[in-house]
């Protein structure tokens, strides 16, 4: 397990960073019309296609995604390592073949110049950011307490979510993120 630290963290309370971004279908995506469509929170997901982590929470966070999805909570997925030669299954076209066999119901984007990730203070994958309806950073970190399902006992990013939705001040507002470091090129 690796712990991972940030140096400039995004702080809670913090406004989305402004973002423009193509997802794996080639559609523009700006945080202007993820706003747009007036959703109650978004979830921004630092994600990547090689990392043993993803793999293992990916399923939980696509999960989580299907429930909150039409309870206004619109997701990104953005993967900051697609521009590293040196990791070839975080390509676009790799991203493109998991976006179809996983069904994502939300969209995914390489972050190409890695400029989204460094304005988030993103460190790893996979990573969460939940902001509220006024763009307002209320969570980040890690999906849950534990790698392996069987032995979650803290779902930190749904906890979040419910407290939001639910208009309560969030439990926790920060975990650490546990997984593979970003590729920085």
């Amino acid at each position: 397990m690796v712990l991972i630290t940030k140096n400039d963290p995004l702080a809670v309370g913090s406004r989305l960073p402004a973002f423009r971004l193509s997802d794996t279908l080639d559609a523009e995506i700006t945080d202007e019309l993820v706003y747009a469509r007036r959703p109650r929170g978004l979830v921004v997901a630092f994600t990547c296609n090689h990392c043993p982590y993803v793999m293992s929470y990916e399923r939980r966070f696509l999960d989580l995604a299907r429930i909150t999805l039409p309870r206004g909570i619109s997701w990104l997925a953005v993967n900051s390592n697609a521009a590293n030669p040196n990791y070839g299954d975080d390509s676009v076209e790799k991203m493109k073949s998991r976006v179809r066999a996983n069904n994502y119901p939300f969209p995914y984007a390489p972050d190409l110049l890695q400029d989204v990730a460094r304005s988030f203070g993103a460190a790893c994958t996979p990573e969460f950011f939940l902001f509220d309806d006024e763009r307002r950073l209320r969570y980040t970190g890690r999906l849950d307490d534990d790698q392996d399902e069987s032995r979650v006992k803290t779902r930190y990013l749904a906890e979040a979510i419910e407290d939001l939705l639910a208009a309560r001040v969030i439990r926790r507002d920060r975990s650490h993120p546990i997984g593979c470091s970003i590729k920085w090129l």
